[in-house]
């Protein structure tokens, strides 16, 4: 394995190329590594290892990460696809991909979970106000369980 992508899977599976440079990285070097598909361009400054999930490239690409019910998807406690991608932003987010099939999540604070997913509870206060309450409690049922 290329140095630049165990760097890139340490740091989660997603990295920065500033994150890249300050341990050691040369532009490149990381460039060569992407041409080659060990890692991953996902968007302007960002990198990703090739077996990130789909839905979470995606949410990247969008300015984000993946909440709601797209996140208890990811945590493997649901799988009533509602058709959409939900995906975290911070509320001073400038550089977003809108979709039509991309509902955005604005969030003043800080995300928690990974660069993939925000963790199950922040993902269930999404969904709390994201969707009806049946589905809420039902997600909230299985994520108990």
């Amino acid at each position: 394995m290329h140095p630049v992508e165990r760097i890139v899977r340490e740091l989660g599976g997603i990295a920065s190329t500033a994150e890249l440079i300050r341990r050691g990285c040369d532009t490149d070097m990381i460039r060569l590594v992407a041409s080659y598909g060990k890692i991953l361009r996902i968007r302007q400054g960002w990198y990703a290892t090739p077996d990130v999930p789909a839905d979470s490239l995606r949410a990247w690409r969008a300015g984000g990460r993946l909440t709601c019910v797209s996140a208890a998807i990811f945590h493997g406690v649901w799988s009533d696809d509602d058709g959409a991608l939900h995906v975290r932003v911070d509320a001073n987010a400038a550089h977003i991909r809108r979709d039509s099939d991309i509902v955005f999540h604005w969030k003043r604070r800080a995300a928690t979970g990974t660069r993939l997913a925000v963790s199950l509870p922040e993902a269930l206060e999404t969904i709390a106000g994201c969707q009806p309450s049946d589905v809420f409690l039902a997600i909230q049922r299985a994520a108990n369980r």
